[in-house]
């Protein structure tokens, strides 16, 4: 009686776990996901969730930034960068407004930075100085506002 009652036991563990399995898989049809009221409405229901629409994104050209690289109270080369931000359709007129002030900021941001970081390289990490413009922006200017920083030529003199 022991063995058949273990036997049993062993078979509705073995079926269970089977279930568990095909559900959490997505292996059980939709027809009968309805029936398993076992699992919260999330996982019976499908998922009919419509995209966000698209933003639509429009590139801002800014004035080359030219950045003198001062170590020790001399000038030792200057890195210029041309930048396009790419913002929201819907903010570009006010980021036109601004651009003297995102300029300040861009300038004040990569004087102090790069003197330092160019110590000892050829080029800017250009991974780093987006990263960098891209923390101030958000800082300054509300996070959003700049979607993302395109650098189109820089110049290592």
């Amino acid at each position: 009686m022991k063995r058949v009652i273990v036997i049993v036991v062993l078979l509705l563990i073995l079926l269970l776990g089977t279930g568990v399995f095909l559900v959490l898989s997505n292996l059980v049809p939709q027809t009968l996901m309805p029936y398993l009221t076992f699992l919260p409405p999330s996982m019976t229901a499908p998922a009919e969730e419509k995209p966000p629409p698209p933003v639509r994104k429009t590139l801002v050209q800014m004035d080359p930034l030219t950045i003198p690289l001062i170590r020790e109270g001399k000038l030792r080369g200057q890195v210029a960068f041309e930048l396009q931000l790419e913002v929201k359709h819907d903010d570009h007129e006010r980021i036109r407004q601004e651009m003297a002030r995102i300029r300040d900021v861009y300038l004040n941001e990569l004087a102090d930075f790069l003197p330092d970081h160019m110590a000892g390289r050829r080029t800017p990490d250009l991974i780093l100085v987006k990263a960098r413009l891209m923390r101030v922006s958000d800082k300054e200017f509300g996070k959003g506002t700049i979607l993302r920083i395109l650098l189109d030529n820089i110049f290592v003199r």
